[in-house]
């Protein structure tokens, strides 16, 4: 128990905003989970009307998630990308990339749900912010391997499946305009850090 302590404090000393970001994330899962009610006012309506009378809901979405597995799978991609982010350019760009990948996504959800007919429920997932990250790191870091495969591959990876996916179910794809802005955006971040370094 004490070697895990000592791991963890390492891991928020060298990674303060991804571990910050990951918490908040997992605070918002389970009061999502424990307090049903707070779904409207956490996750994002497609229509302009509740958007303009809960804006916050542009930000709150990407960082709510309501199932475990989707809180799982982009939280670890998180914990992995976002500490070589942050490790290389930084705490501020990190939260930097994450916040505009993750607002630029939220943006594009009221024009793609009328243009897929999607009419159901509310939006929720952080992947339009994490993905932005993993595209930032695969910027800034190309050949950095995780899992045995360079940082660059995972990127491309993400925008095939999403793509793909969009194709094969795209009444039901809601979130991959989102997926993909965020891949853009986080390329966008990644060139920008990369360049300020250079």
């Amino acid at each position: 128990m004490e070697n895990f302590m000592e791991k963890l404090k390492s891991v928020l000393r060298e990674a303060p905003a991804t571990m910050t970001f990951i918490l908040i994330n997992s605070a918002i899962f389970v009061i999502l989970n424990a307090l049903p009610g707070t779904r409207d006012y956490l996750l994002l309506n497609h229509e302009l009307q509740v958007i303009l009378q809960r804006p916050w809901t542009l930000v709150t979405v990407f960082f709510s998630q309501e199932l475990h597995i989707h809180l799982l799978m982009n939280m670890g991609l998180f914990f992995f990308f976002g500490r070589e982010m942050e490790k290389h350019a930084g705490s501020v760009a990190v939260m930097a990339t994450y916040m505009i990948c993750g607002f630029l996504g939220s943006l594009t959800i009221p024009p793609l749900a009328p243009f897929i007919g999607w009419t159901t429920g509310l939006v929720a997932g952080a992947s339009a912010a994490v993905w932005g990250v993993v595209a930032a790191v695969a910027v800034l870091r190309p050949t950095t391997r995780f899992w045995g495969h360079p940082a660059k591959h995972y990127t491309m990876a993400l925008f095939a499946g999403n793509a793909l996916l969009f194709i094969m179910n795209p009444d039901v794809s809601i979130g991959a305009a989102a997926h993909a802005v965020g891949i853009l955006a986080g390329l966008v971040c990644g060139y920008g850090f990369r360049r300020r370094q250079a």
